[in-house]
């Protein structure tokens, strides 16, 4: 595998929000590299947690608010992640998930208020739920 390109992580991540069994399994194989490396992930857990559910959620239907830019920001962000062949390799121990981690960061930071929009529906379907 060699470094993902930024055009090349923008074509793969359009091509996955277009289609939702793919983006499933993204999210399915990207949630479980999270919970394997939460002690590296640190601060960023919470936040990749929510932008994980977020594209589970606009994947199965259930959530569309969301700007398409997010998604494909947020699409390319975790296939940035799940490449192991990255800038920094992820097999070099310490420094290899360092560049994930500034990725994945800057992606956050750029789509903080809509993951807080989307965590508030999230508790906006609790509640209903809670109330039904």
């Amino acid at each position: 595998m060699e470094v993902p390109s930024i055009k090349n992580l923008q074509q793969r991540a359009l091509r996955l929000v277009q289609d939702p069994e793919q983006l499933g399994k993204l999210v399915q194989e990207a949630d479980a590299k999270a919970q394997a490396q939460q002690s590296r992930l640190g601060a960023f857990w919470d936040e990749l947690k929510t932008l994980l559910r977020l594209l589970r959620a606009y994947g199965t239907g259930r959530y569309r608010d969301v700007p398409w830019k997010t998604l494909l920001a947020a699409a390319g962000a975790v296939l940035y992640f799940l490449n192991p062949f990255d800038l920094i390799a992820d097999f070099i121990y310490v420094f290899g998930f360092v560049d994930d981690a500034l990725v994945v960061g800057l992606v956050l930071a750029s789509i903080r208020g809509d993951l807080e929009r989307f965590t508030a529906w999230e508790r906006s379907q609790e509640i209903q739920t809670s109330d039904g």
